[in-house]
């Protein structure tokens, strides 16, 4: 300052000049600091002895000096520095000796600045010089003089030097700014909090924090400003640490823009107490620069992470759909692993009641799902619908009841979350989310996510994001069409062990022909056995079953029944065997060679083999076509099986090379409740067979009044409790033995027909008023309907009436009245029969 004040009354000019060594750190990494040192000693001693008594030459720390020359001639500078600074140069044209025959070489460049042409203040006139002195250096290889002027520099137009904010030199500056750094750490996160609880998004969050965890969020916040100031803090781990806590802002609901304006908040407090201070103006500005560069790459590396959180969010609902035909348990799993692998997410659970309203957990995933669902199977912390007990008012069941999304924002203050809040913390379970999945307008199941930060489902984007969910889980739901049967996640498993652990045994249920009841095919059906002998039905474990696994179970299945089948043929039982085929099964692309090695293997011919295939929609019907195809020139059988359950089965008869057509068990089931209506829907069944010329085998046939009234119906073969429950295949020669049923009189032949049941004498008169048995009209005598009335004696006497008059009245509209008092009649005493 003196020096400039001297000049300003002289009139003369002030050189300001920065120097820092070229090639200097190329002598500390071969010789050392220590060797370092020597040199820097003996530059400054020849520096001082190229200057002039009034010249100022001084070490700034490192390998930098600063220069001020006095008393040159505005008009003649360049000439007068010229010469000055060639002088100065020669102190390192010559090796710089460092013992034991050792020497070392270096350059220097720098930056001058003039006073008062370019700044009359010493803080501005330094900073300049520096600049000026990496735009210098950073020409070194091009460069024509080791030494450039600001206004030869164009500063205005050029790019700022490089300065490497990790390096050494930002180390040299940080270390002694600590206690400067501690004032600004203060100062902002009063000043910030204060903010954040001034604004409504940001307020919330702070909302979800206790007292003690409100001062921890403050004490981290601090500890993060000191981390990333710190003068061991490498870029690395400042993008490292910026990654970790972007995740966590973009899951508790911190805006992007609310981000930058805290991080400008605190870059703004850095400058407002450094220029507070007394260092110099050089030193400020590098320190500026050293600030503005780390909280960047902090800021940068947040953003960026808030943006990875999104889009795998936005990723997990752009899923694809599952394909047709897929399995439940396939298209569950799949869903909760992508789901439980979302960051913030400790895991996730699908959650359905049993029978006694206890939740079970049907699917879980994430990394702390195991140990949830351990917690979740402990008898007293499992999830009820009972209100009235401490685990029926959790969120689960909460949401069960209320049929909407339910959040808890801070776990462990939760209403209603008590009896799990120990394990919740120790899980570092903070926040929680249960999502109601609908089936047919009711709650059918209970997702639920446990979050790791508080407030993580409560963000505009959380709630977004959980309605997203529930309707994409629904639409899957209807996808699948139909509804799994409760079972759970580690029941499923053992369910799968035993499936491979040889648990897989076939059963039989003999098809016969109802007119001779004669054996004519059995269908196999799987069943697992247990370790302890337990029977399962297949209506428990095969919605445990992936598609592998289906696959897997058809063709131990399909294998073990040709080997009965060739047992069975080689003792003289000319039978069929049918097998259910699944649709994932169907569509595998090896399956035609699975079934005819079986068949080769067991020495079977192909027509002896029925491929049973169940209506659904869920499978692309060109490639089911396509594999059916495949598979019909094999030689085999196909059977449709439940026909009347689907949506396309006259379209599919008519295309597809069916050779036999089952009717649906769910038609007789209602055959003695509402009978007309059931046998209707038989008799049109039966007919379509007949005009296909497709073989109909009728199931569900439970009694002899179904198997009467089938049979009079047109049907030919039937299976059902009424012939035979499923039973183990090595017992099947024992029951055809001793089971054969009577021959029973074709609805063709001319002898009457017998039959000894109220729904048998139904379908008869149905078929009769629906003109099946055109010779009977006037003939009441012969009549089998005559036959079966006269044998209930008094108890028949209003039938037998209204029997007579159709066959005896002349007038049409008198006879169908009568006809219509008869089938009343009748379903009563079907009703009345089922009933007792």
């Amino acid at each position: 300052d003196r020096a400039i004040d001297r000049a300003s009354r002289l009139g003369c000019a002030v050189a300001v000049g920065l120097i820092d060594l070229d090639d200097f750190k190329a002598v500390n990494d071969r010789y050392g600091h220590e060797m370092g040192d020597v040199l820097l000693k003996q530059l400054g001693e020849r520096l001082l002895a190229c200057t002039r008594g009034s010249d100022l030459i001084a070490r700034l720390g490192g390998d930098e000096f600063v220069l001020v020359i006095e008393d040159i001639d505005p008009e003649d500078a360049m000439m007068q520095l010229s010469v000055i600074f060639g002088r100065l140069h020669q102190t390192v044209e010559t090796p710089f000796d460092l013992g034991e025959g050792r020497s070392a070489s270096v350059g220097m460049s720098m930056g001058v600045a003039l006073a008062p042409k370019d700044s009359g203040n010493a803080d501005s006139l330094l900073r300049l010089a520096d600049t000026a002195m990496y735009r210098i250096k950073a020409r070194k290889s091009s460069r024509t003089q080791w030494w450039g002027l600001v206004s030869l520099e164009h500063l205005d137009d050029a790019p700022e030097p490089p300065f490497d904010p990790f390096g050494s030199d930002a180390q040299m500056l940080l270390d002694p700014i600590h206690d400067l750094l501690e004032l600004v750490e203060r100062d902002f996160v009063e000043t910030f909090y204060v903010e954040l609880a001034q604004r409504a998004e940001t307020a919330a969050i702070l909302s979800a924090l206790n007292d003690q965890e409100l001062a921890r969020l403050k004490s981290r916040q601090a500890a993060h400003l000191r981390f990333l100031l710190d003068s061991a803090t490498t870029a690395a781990q400042i993008q490292e640490r910026g990654r970790h806590l972007g995740t966590v802002h973009a899951l508790v609901g911190v805006a992007s823009s609310w981000l930058s304006v805290s991080m400008q908040l605190y870059r703004d407090l850095l400058h407002w107490h450094l220029d507070a201070s007394d260092r110099g103006a050089r030193e400020r500005g590098r320190l500026q620069r050293i600030f503005d560069a780390r909280i960047q790459i902090d800021l940068q590396s947040q953003l960026d992470a808030m943006l990875v959180v999104q889009n795998a969010y936005n990723a997990y609902l752009a899923r694809p759909l599952p394909r047709p035909g897929q399995a439940w348990f396939d298209v569950i799993e799949g869903k909760l692993q992508a789901l439980g692998a979302l960051p913030g997410l400790r895991g996730c659970t699908l959650l359905r009641p049993d029978a006694m309203g206890k939740f079970q957990v049907q699917g879980s995933a994430g990394e702390a799902a195991d140990s949830i669902v351990d917690v979740l199977s402990t008898p007293r912390l499992q999830p009820s619908l009972d209100a009235n007990s401490q685990t029926g008012m959790g969120l689960a069941a909460q949401a069960w009841r209320n049929e909407s999304i339910l959040t808890a924002r801070n776990y462990e203050s939760s209403l209603g979350l008590a009896p799990w809040a120990e394990y919740a913390a120790r899980l570092n379970i903070r926040s929680m989310a249960a999502i109601p999945l609908m089936r047919a307008g009711q709650t059918d199941s209970v997702l639920v996510l446990y979050g790791a930060y508080p407030n993580q489902f409560d963000t505009q984007q959380g709630h977004t994001f959980l309605a997203a969910l529930q309707n994409r889980w629904n639409l899957v739901d209807d996808l699948l069409r139909k509804r799994s049967p409760v079972v759970g996640q580690r029941e499923a498993a053992q369910y799968r062990q035993w499936l491979y652990a040889d648990g897989l045994r076939m059963f039989v249920k003999p098809v016969v022909d109802l007119i001779d009841g004669r054996l004519r095919k059995v269908e196999a059906l799987a069943r697992l056995v247990s370790p302890e002998g337990k029977v399962i039905a297949p209506g428990q474990f095969l919605p445990a079953l992936r598609d592998a696994d289906l696959d897997a179970l058809f063709r131990m299945g399909l294998s073990q029944s040709l080997e009965r089948l060739a047992h069975w043929r080689a003792q003289g039982m000319d039978i069929d065997l049918s097998i259910n085929l699944p649709p994932s099964t169907l569509l595998h692309p090896d399956c035609t060679q699975w079934i005819q090695q079986s068949l080769r293997e067991h020495a079977i011919a192909p027509h002896h083999l029925v491929l049973e295939l169940l209506e659904s929609q869920e499978v692309d019907e060109i490639l089911r076509d396509e594999a059916i195809s495949r598979l019909g020139q094999l030689g085999v059988q196909f059977a449709i099986d439940d026909l009347g359950s689907g949506f396309s089965s006259l379209k599919r008869l008519a295309s597809l090379p069916f050779d036999v057509i089952k009717v649906d068990q769910g038609i007789i089931l209602d055959i003695e409740r509402d009978p007309v209506k059931a046998l209707t829907l038989v008799r049109t069944v039966v007919q379509i067979g007949r005009d296909f010329e497709k073989e109909v085998v009728v199931e569900g046939v439970e009694n002899d009044g179904i198997i009467e009234a089938v049979t009079v119906l047109g049907a030919k073969f039937g299976q059902g409790y009424g012939i035979a429950r499923p039973m183990p295949s090595e017992q099947l020669q024992d029951w055809a033995v001793q089971h054969a049923m009577h021959r029973r009189t074709n609805s063709s032949d001319p002898a009457p027909l017998q039959f000894s049941t109220p729904l048998g004498a139904l379908a008869y008169h149905w078929m009769d008023a629906h003109g099946a048995f055109p010779n009977q009209m006037h003939r009441s005598e012969p009549c089998p309907l005559n036959a079966y009335l006269s044998r209930l004696g008094a108890e028949a006497a209003e039938a037998e009436s209204y029997h007579a008059i159709i066959h005896e009245a002349q007038d049409e509209e008198v006879r169908k009245a009568a006809s219509k008092k008869l089938t009343a009649w009748l379903v009563e005493k079907v009703r009345l029969h089922h009933k007792q």
